[in-house]
């Protein structure tokens, strides 16, 4: 058998087989394509003498993929990753390159990742863009994500902000929610559901700009296949693995959000669920569901918070949430209590500068910044001049705004010459210092005048004893309705405009909160329900923006186009292209023609496109040419477009 027949059967493999150790013969040299052979030619440098596979260095500009390599981003047990730079699109991608001298297991689990990942399509899952091989080995090009894990987040910050702590796990639950529900074809097979089986804070990337991503799916698995594997093999991160998971019995979608539940957890309290390191004692501590309490750790954490990550916690699947849509439906209605700023908007806030989110500008109530400001303002700006950048800041240990309030307060305490002892409300800074006499050489002539002019002598009276200043009550802000303050916020006096604007800024939550006030004000119609499917499939709300576009009973291209997103969403990708080509002769209120032709024939390219790379027989790539050449013609105009590039580069893979 040749190497080329070697991993074609591989790639055939029945999914069940990928994810148990079985004898296999290692793959031939003797014919087929040599070992030795690239791209590059058989001088290739980085190949051994013995004609075994060597990765390339990252300090080289070696071409990869689709583009030069400019360093490594991180190397583990399966595989490394590479930064590239991609000259056609001026941008970065990431690329994972198996290892070499893999069991050839590990490369079915590779290969079956690779086509796994590429069936997510939703904004807080790290895209896909292509597969392919350097020298001989398999490697996975995504989306480069500019920012840093959230497990590299907790070791720099500690405990999160509990707003930003439940932004978070909202975006992370809507990327559960579409994977668990996902309908799609793997080897043949229809599936329905992607369990990730290894959910920990290294497998979430958080963007500059505060975009949440969930990543690496090396041993995910379809929901409905068997998940037992061979006997004393553990596959996962264990302190972040369900009970039933470390047994080696059959799981389902609830063993991820057990997995998200002690991800939860370590963002609250900064500490591990369960920090214990050996299976045997893991095991013990899981099942018997003991791990240390909030208040055990002296930590005040919202009473919503707590029970919805207690709940995932429970070492009974049974008691645990059914799935991760009401999951997602209590995190969402929490940080509605915590903040009063969207996910999207909290992260944003976070991410641009988190000194000043955790002092209470951002997302904290004005009642309690009016009391805020004047005990702990020498703090801010003590603070400031750290420069307490995000991702430039190792050292900073973020805390909570009722930890900045006592710091703020003991410094003050400590600056006294007698320490207060009168008792204070701990929700009411303590009152000022009263001012020390002034020494007479620092008194004014017009006192020491005043001074010269005898006066009688008082007989002494005890002075009387001084009770604390009430504070002064804060002043009134005028109370602004939700709708004038999405007006303001993105600079516009109607509000159905300030629901677009949002949604261009990738706002979501603005947009629905927006959509809901016209709701109530009887102002809806085809423009706000387009709007509201569109806001609701891009926040990853996939089954609520489907039950929207089936009842929707008006005729508009766009609403056919998202039926179309919808179904490719769902895996249907022949109805998916069936409303594609509709969208193409209907009218539409809101979208112009332009936009509708362009956007269809993007959406059908990559789905013909996707069709080739899972069966690349000559009329797939027939079909793919035709998509991609019909969608250059719309950008003829615009060569710098990125699609116009994307276009270009794809056809070139096909040559």
């Amino acid at each position: 058998m040749t190497n080329s027949e070697e991993r074609e059967s591989g790639w055939n493999q029945d999914i069940d087989k990928t994810f148990v150790d079985r004898p296999r013969e290692a793959p031939s040299t003797s014919s087929g394509t040599s070992m030795g052979s690239t791209s590059e030619g058989e001088n290739n440098p980085y190949v051994g003498h013995n004609g075994e596979h060597l990765l390339p260095p990252g300090d080289q500009e070696v071409p990869l993929g689709s583009g030069k390599v400019t360093c490594i981003l991180g190397t583990g047990g399966m595989a490394r990753i590479y930064k590239i730079w991609n000259e056609s699109l001026e941008l970065y991608r990431a690329i994972k390159v198996l290892l070499p001298f893999q069991r050839p297991e590990l490369r079915d689990r590779f290969e079956t990742e690779a086509r796994i990942t590429a069936k997510l399509d939703h904004p807080n899952i790290v895209d896909i863009q292509t597969v392919g091989e350097w020298n001989g080995l398999p490697f996975i090009e995504m989306e480069y994500i500019d920012g840093c894990s959230l497990d590299e987040l907790i070791a720099r910050h500690g405990r999160l902000p509990e707003s930003v702590c439940c932004a978070i796990a909202v975006f992370i639950a809507r990327a559960l929610h579409y994977a668990h529900g996902l309908e799609y074809l793997l080897y043949g097979k229809k599936y329905r559901g992607i369990i990730h089986r290894d959910l920990k804070p290294a497998n979430i990337m958080i963007s500059r700009e505060g975009a949440v991503k969930l990543m690496d799916f090396g041993i995910a698995r379809p929901q409905e296949a068997s998940f037992h594997t061979a006997e004393g093999n553990v596959v996962g991160t264990l302190q972040y693995l369900s009970p039933e998971q470390m047994d080696g019995i059959e799981i389902d979608c609830r063993s991820d959000i057990y997995s998200f539940g002690a991800i939860l957890y370590e963002i609250l309290s900064g500490v591990r669920t369960f920090p214990q390191e050996t299976l045997t004692n893991l095991m013990k501590v899981k099942a018997l569901n003991q791990y240390r309490d909030f208040k055990e750790l002296k930590l005040q954490i919202s009473p919503l918070l707590a029970r919805i990550t207690l709940r995932c916690l429970e070492s009974d699947p049974a008691k645990r949430y059914e799935n991760a849509g009401k999951l997602l439906t209590d995190l969402e209605h929490a940080h509605g209590r915590l903040s009063s700023m969207g996910p999207e908007r909290t992260m944003q806030a976070f991410c641009t500068n988190p000194s000043e989110f955790t002092t209470g500008s951002a997302g904290v109530s004005k009642r309690v910044r009016a009391w805020l400001w004047p005990v702990a303002a020498a703090a801010i700006l003590a603070g400031a001049g750290a420069g307490a950048w995000l991702w430039l800041s190792p050292g900073d240990k973020q805390t909570e705004l009722t930890s900045s309030v006592v710091e703020a307060e003991q410094s003050q305490e400590t600056a006294s010459d007698t320490p207060d002892t009168s008792e204070q409300s701990p929700a009411i800074p303590p009152p000022p210092p009263q001012p020390d006499p002034k020494p007479a050489h620092t008194r004014t002539s017009a006192q020491a005048h005043v001074e010269r002019t005898p006066k009688p002598e008082r007989t002494h009276r005890p002075t009387r004893r001084s009770r604390p200043r009430t504070p002064p009550k804060p002043r009134r802000t005028k109370q602004v309705s939700p709708a004038e303050a999405l007006k303001e916020r993105y600079k516009e006096s109607k509000l159905a405009a300030a629901a677009q604007k949002a949604l261009t800024a990738g706002a979501y939550d603005d947009v629905l909160t927006a959509l809901d006030i016209l709701k109530e004000e009887g102002k809806t119609g085809r423009a706000t329900t387009l709007l509201r499917i569109e806001a609701l499939m891009k926040s990853g709300r996939l089954d609520k923006a489907q039950e929207i576009a089936d009842k929707a009973n008006f005729i508009d291209a766009w609403l056919v186009h998202l039926r179309g997103r919808l179904s490719h969403a769902h895996g249907n990708r022949k109805a998916a292209l069936e409303y594609y080509q509709s969208a193409l002769t209907k009218p539409s209120v809101s979208k112009s023609r332009t936009t509708i032709r362009n956007e269809s024939l993007y959406q059908t390219a990559l789905i013909y496109d996707e069709i080739f790379r899972t069966d690349p027989v000559s009329v797939n790539r027939l079909k793919a040419v035709t998509a991609w050449n019909n969608l250059k013609r719309c950008y003829k105009n615009r060569e710098g477009h990125v699609r116009f590039k994307t276009a270009n580069e794809k056809l070139a893979e096909m040559r």
